[in-house]
Formats: structure tokens, sequence, C-alpha cells
């Protein structure tokens, strides 16, 4: 069965390979260091490979209660038989006077012993010796210990026989329902076992390590180096050829998934168990760590999906050939009735992506110095030095993965009559189906991509945002989209060095980035995955929290007061006869009453919307190309993938309502009365809109012909509205008893423009557009927006100045009677 590189995992428990030689022959004196340590670290971590000994790991450290030593054996038998040799030891060196604690693993097991007398070290070494190199006695205690092992195995089995093939990456004990195990009373099993300890027992399947002050290292090196009776050799041990060993350690020839009945779960849980087996055991380590990590992508990633999921456990796992990462996620929002196969796989493809990107990043050996130092149990420390310095990488080896889906009980089951029907090769093959679904989705579902180069500038420029904008909004929901993206930067303006601003137009909404070089040492590409990773997990991977939300609201209100007067009451009255049942299409902020009363919900489900949404890059690298490509690649790495394409579900326009409409009412308290007056006008991008630009600019500012128009009320002009809505509006301020009056000037005097507009009229307008535009576009947000809608290539000439004859055409077929809207507003009372 072909598995599309599914997903994996995350975590602490992290064994990586130091030493790519560490099965090959030794020689006498110390090893390389096994990992880097952190500048200034006073800790030491040396590998000694030493003549017919096992490989020696000797870790410098002070503070601890008490010094410990730790031996590391791999058998390769597979868990039965590796945890009855486990049993054999554990006898015999109990009755040898030691305590060892135990631990057992598929194929390798460890035994810890804190020991604060070196003097000590040489007694255990002859009796781990000896205890490994005597043959196993039928009937002798060490039998009936490894009896009671695995009769223990047989009590606690897997969960269900497709969590085998997960365990076998991770190395974690464990056993099928119904595996076969051997029955050490019959003559067959009690060889079986003594084969394998002939096989496994030899110094190329064990290392040792010791943890302590300087001087305990040096007693037990010494101790070591005099200790007799280790089996060197496979060989040796047979005193003929060597068997064949167990394939229980053997690389995975496939990928695998399946289904299983999980009796535990709740009826709207379902657990994933993912594990990809991996060549480099340092990559496996080094990933977990990152993918482990409380604000990860993949956290953050899962939280946010249609039905979310959450991170349970997370390994990244050495081995003697390779590593495993593996982790289990849970979800308990599935919906009864429904199949869990297609959230699954959904859950599986976005952890693929992460552990892929992961993998794909590398590790040095500092990993492995990092993962034994941070062991606070001394013994566990020892345990993880030894264990690394077995380690190895398989060369050549492919990726192999696991994918193992833990549904519940049917409600008309008993948990033990799921568990008994659970295998079935029909849901293998529909869970397969979405996980390729799911993963061609994955790689289908990237941003659409804008890059330009302006080399030697001092930050790389981002813009994340949605083509869809507004266009998904109605009365109802009328500037939640704004509403949405401030919430999402509340908590993070500036993270990791990168500074975040929203972007809320008409035709698309987002968040723009930019960050310099960190120092000397960051990479262009770098740079570029840094800032995309911070305005990718903003906009796409972060919830909005009711505190972000409720800044964001004030922000909102404030801007549209600011901009539309007390409440935005004549706006909302405007925009529902100039954007018919979209408010948001003609002003993205939304309207005033419906931003103040936004449930936690509402806002949740829009930025989640946006998110899944089409969604556009643009990048201004300060590069090359290679860099805005690199920054692409990090936003991608965030996309979900979907079920279904991404599009925009825009409403249908309404036509405008001209003419003037009933009197809007302003708050109580208002200091001026308020007039709209509005003409739809060509949407950008077609030539018509230069003519519509040059009539707002002669119309506004200093020496506009509003101002000429009017004195006892001030005006502005401004184009709103963007593609979808694109307007023309006269905001008109005046006393309650001069409104009707000024709002009848500027009306008479649109209409007139036709014939009343002049060559100075023109030359003033052209002026001013041309000076806002070089204003505009020495700041690299400008750029960036031209870049991202496409309207205007960077460093593109200004076009020529239309002629009067053109602009008066164009105004009389625009500013006529029949199709201006005019909104009068007075305060209540």
């Amino acid at each position: 069965m072909r598995l599309s590189r599914a997903a994996i995992g995350v975590a602490a428990l992290a064994l990586a390979a130091c030493n790519p030689e560490a099965l090959g022959p030794r020689a006498n004196g110390p090893a390389p260091a096994m990992g880097a340590l952190p500048e200034g670290n006073p800790g030491r971590i040396e590998v000694r490979r030493l003549d017919a000994k096992p490989r020696l790991t000797l870790v410098v450290r002070d503070g601890d209660p008490s010094p410990a030593v730790a031996l590391v054996f791999v058998t390769d038998q597979g868990p039965a038989l590796t945890a009855a040799l486990a049993a054999v030891l554990e006898s015999r060196l109990r009755a040898a006077g030691f305590e060892p604690d135990v631990r057992v693993d598929r194929d390798a097991f460890r035994l810890r012993l804190a020991l604060a007398d070196p003097a000590r070290a040489g007694a255990l070494f002859a009796a781990v010796a000896t205890s490994a190199s005597r043959p196993i006695a039928p009937g002798s205690p060490e039998i009936a210990l490894a009896i009671q092992r695995l009769q223990s195995l047989r009590r606690n089995p897997l969960d269900a026989p497709e969590l085998a093939a997960a365990t076998a990456c991770t190395g974690a004990l464990g056993i099928a329902p119904g595996e076969a195990l051997p029955d050490l009373t019959a003559d067959a099993g009690f060889h079986a076992l003594e084969e394998a300890r002939r096989a496994a027992f030899h110094t190329g399947n064990v290392a040792v390590a010791a943890v302590g002050p300087a001087a305990f290292g040096a007693a037990v090196g010494r101790a070591l180096e005099r200790s007799e009776g280790w089996v060197v050799s496979v060989g040796a041990a047979l005193g003929a050829a060597p068997s064949s060993p167990s394939n229980a350690g053997a690389w995975p020839a496939t990928d695998a998934a399946g289904v299983y009945t999980a009796p535990s779960l709740e009826r709207r849980g379902a657990r994933l168990t993912l594990a990809v087996r991996v060549a480099d055991p340092l990559a496996a380590a080094a990933a977990a760590e990152r993918l482990g990590a409380p604000d990860s992508p993949l956290v953050a990633r899962l939280r946010l999906l249609p039905e979310a999921w959450r991170v349970l456990q997370v390994a990244g796992v050495a081995r003697a050939r390779g590593g495993c990462v593996a982790l289990v996620l849970e979800t308990a929002q599935h919906p009864p009735g429904l199949p869990a196969e297609p959230g699954a796989a959904l859950a599986a493809a976005v952890a693929e992506r992460e552990v892929t990107a992961e993998l794909a990043a590398g590790a040095s050996s500092a990993v492995a110095g990092r993962q034994i130092l941070t062991a606070a149990d001394p013994r566990e420390a020892a345990s993880r030095a030894a264990w690394w310095s077995l380690a190895g990488a398989a060369s050549g080896a492919p990726p192999r993965w696991v994918v193992a889906l833990g549904i519940p009980a049917p409600g008309d089951r008993s948990p033990r009559d799921s568990a008994a029907a659970a295998t079935d090769p029909a849901a293998d093959a529909r869970f397969q189906v979405e996980i390729d679904r799911a993963v061609g989705s994955a790689t289908s579902a990237g941003a659409e991509r804008r890059f330009g180069v302006e080399r030697g500038q001092g930050e790389l420029w981002l813009l994340l945002a949605s083509p869809c904008g507004v266009a998904e909004e109605g009365v109802l929901d009328a500037g939640f989209g704004a509403l949405a993206t401030l919430a999402s930067l509340e908590t993070r303006r500036r993270t990791d060095g990168v500074a975040l601003e929203p972007w809320v137009t008409a035709d698309g909404l987002g968040i723009l980035a930019h960050a310099p070089f960190r120092d000397d040492h960051e990479t262009p590409a770098e740079l570029a995955r840094r800032v995309a990773d911070v305005a990718a997990r903003a906009f796409t991977a972060t919830a909005p929290f009711p505190e972000a939300a409720s800044a964001a609201r004030g922000a909102i209100l404030d801007h549209l007061e600011r901009t539309w007067g007390p409440q935005g009451a004549a706006f909302s009255a405007f925009a529902a006869l100039s954007a018919p049942d979209h408010p948001s299409w003609l002003e993205p902020f939304g309207s005033w009453a419906r931003v103040a009363g936004a449930p936690a919900e509402g806002v949740r489900m829009r930025a989640q919307a946006l998110a899944q949404g089409p969604l556009r890059i643009a990048v201004l690298a300060n590069a090359d190309a290679a860099q805005a490509v690199a920054a692409g690649d990090a936003v991608d790495r965030w996309l979900a993938p979907l079920a279904a394409p991404r599009t925009c579900h825009a409403g249908s326009p309404g036509a405008p309502r001209t003419g003037d409409a009933p009197q809007a009412r302003l708050p109580d308290g208002a200091p001026l009365a308020q007039a709209l007056l509005g003409a739809p006008v060509p949407p950008p991008g077609v030539p018509e809109r230069a003519l519509a630009e040059l009539t707002a600019a002669a119309l506004d500012g200093p020496g506009g012909l509003l101002g000429a128009a009017l004195s006892d009320a001030t005006a502005t002009a401004r184009l709103m509205g963007g593609s979808r809505a694109p307007t023309l509006v006269i905001d008109l301020r005046a006393p309650s008893d001069a409104v009707t009056a000024a709002a009848s000037a500027v009306k008479a005097l649109l209409l007139g423009l036709p014939t009343t507009v002049t060559e100075a009229d023109l030359a003033r307008a052209a002026s001013t557009l041309d000076r806002r535009e070089d204003d505009a576009r020495s700041d690299p947000r400008r750029r960036l927006a031209d870049l991202w809608s496409g309207r205007r290539a960077p460093q593109t000439a200004p076009t020529a100045k239309p002629s009067l004859a053109a602009w008066r055409t164009f105004l009389g077929a625009t500013l006529r009677d029949g199709a201006l809207t005019v909104v009068e507003a007075r305060p209540q009372g």
C-alpha cells in the first residue's frame, strides 16, 4: 500500500545518532565528541572506543545526587525476546548484588544504575559480562522472571494490529492483539531465547555511559578497560558462523495506512497515530524538538482546521539504523454519524507537510549533546548517552510512512465486539484514498505569487492577503473581515523582529510584513522565511482571542467615527443605497453598528474563512528572485489542504439606488449635520479610472472646486469601493440649518462640471495627482500593494494627462442627475 509521504510527529524523547561509524571497527583511544555543546557550557561529552570492549561515553557534570552508569543492549530480536533477554540480565545482576532500573524497547533494552561508589564499577562490568556470556539454563530463576514479563506483555497488547507498524518505527515496546509469544517452558521457546542471547550479547551491540564528576568518569573508564569476559563478536559467541538475526529491526518494505476501533474514545473523538522511518536519526531528533514546541506551526495549524486536532504525544527516536519521527493526534470535535476519514486525512496531510519541512532542515550533532544534558535524572542522561553512541544513519534507505486512524466504537456495538471487528480492509482502502486526496490538495493549494526584486533595499517586504477581501460579507457581518484581520495582529505587532501591519481594502484583506536582516549571518533566504512565517502564522493560524477582538473593535469604531462622523450613521444610510446588501464593499471596515455588536464566534468564523479561501502573496525581495521564492514556499507551508478548491463565495451586487434618500438621524449631541453624495465610477484597472481620479483631485483639497462652491460648510471628495462598488463620494459637514442648501450647492456643482471645468482645473488636478503619486511610490507599501493588485508595475512612468474634451465627456456620462445618490443626516432632538 502506498502512502503519499504521510504525516509525522514530534517530541521530547529524542535519542539521535552521533556516530555514523558506530557499528564499525573500533580502535583504542578517545573518539570525537558526541555532540557540540552550547557555547560556554563547561560540560564535556566524550566517546571512547576500546578494543574488545563496549564503546564508552563519559558525560562530565556536577550537582547530581549520585553519579550514574547505564548500559544499552541492542538485540534486534523483536519485543518478546527482547523483554525476555532483559529479564535474564536483570535477574542475574540482582543476584550479583546490583539493583538496575530496566527499560525495555522493541529491539533494545537499557540498564540504569545509580553508582555512588566508582569502586563498584569493576564488579558491575564483571557481572554484566558474565551474565551476558553465560548460557541460560532451563528452569532457572531468570527464566521464571522472563515468563512473568512475557505474560505482562500479553496482558497489555496494543489497541490494534494497525499500530504495530508505528511501534516498529519508534521501537516502542508492544505486541499486536493475539500475537504469538514464545513459550519458554517448552524446548522450542527456550532454545529461541538462548539463540537470541548468543546472537545479541556481544560488544558490537552494547554501549556503556557514565554521568558524574570527571573523577567518576575516569574511574569508570579504567574499570571498563580492565574488565574481561566480553563476547567480541557473534561468531565468537556461537563458535561458528553467526546465525541470521530476527528481521524485527529490518527497514520497512512499504508504507502503511489503516483504520481501527479504539474503545476508549468518546463518540465525538478520533485518534491519529503517525510515524515515519528516516535515514538520519539526528534529523529525526531535531525535527521532533521543533515540531513539539508549544507554538510550532504544526500545533497552530492543527488547532485551526475545520475539525480541530491537538497533539497528544510526540517522539523523535534514534534507532541502530536511522531514526523515526512519530506523533499521536486527537480530536474531540468529530460530528457523530459522519465518516472520520476525510477530517483525519486533512490532519495527516498538514502533519506530513510540517514533518517533511522540519526533516529537510536537518540537524547538527549539537542535538545529541542537548538531549543528553537536558535529562535531569543522571541515570536517564547516561541512558541517552549510551544510546546515542549506538545509533547510526541508514544510508540510502527510503522514508517509510505509517498512519493509523482510531475511531470510537459504534453505538450499537460493545467495545469488545467492535475490537473484534476492527480490521476492515475496505476501511483501510477508503482511508488511503482520503489521504491521497488530502495530500494532493496540499500540493496544489498554495498562494498565488507575485514577486518583485529591489536589490539593496534595507528590508524585505511581503503582503499576504485574501483577494476575496470583503466579497463574502453582507449586511449582517459587514466589517467582520477587517475585525478578524486586526484582531489577529493585536498580539503579534512585532514578532521575531518582523513588523506587522493590517492591510484592509475593498479588494483585499491581509497582513503586510517587513524586516531587515537580523545580523550579518542571516542569509537572504532565511530573512524571507522569517518574514513569511510570521505573516502566515498571524493571518492563517492565529485564532482571534476575545481580548484581541475587543481591542480591534475599538480601533475600527474609532476609524469609522473619524471618517464618517458620529457612529457612522450617515454612511450606513448612504451605503444601503450605493452598495445594497454589501456595505463593506464600499467601506471595508464595515458599518458602525455591526462592528460594535460583532460576536466573538462570528469574528472567528470570518478569520477561518479568509484563511481557507484563496490567498495571494506579493514579495519585494531585497536580494534576488530566489529570496522571493523562499518566502512563497514558507507561506505555502502554512496553508491547510482543503477538500475543495479555494474559491471566493461573493454575493451578487445590487444596483445602486439613486436620488434623495429619507433623512438619516445622527446621535444626539452631534456637533454638525452631514450630507453624503455619490455616483458610480469605473473600477480600478480600466482606462476611464484615471478620469475618475482626476475628478476627485479637482474637487478636493485647498483650492479645489468644492471649497470654492461652499461658504458655510466643508466637504471632501474620495474614491471608494474598490472594484466591486467603485463610487465617488462627497462628504459634506455643515450646521443643521445649512446642510440642505450646501448639499444642493454641491449637487449643482457636480451636474454643471461637464460644461464648467477649465484647462486650469485640469492642470491643477493632474499636478496634484502626479505629486501624490510620486510621494506614494516612495513608500514600499504602495509599491507592494501595486504588485499585489497587478494594476501597475513598479517604476512605470505616469500616464499622459487626458484632454479637457475627454474629461468633460466623462463628467457628462458619470455625474448625471439620475446617477447621483444623496443622503442627509441631522442630530436627533
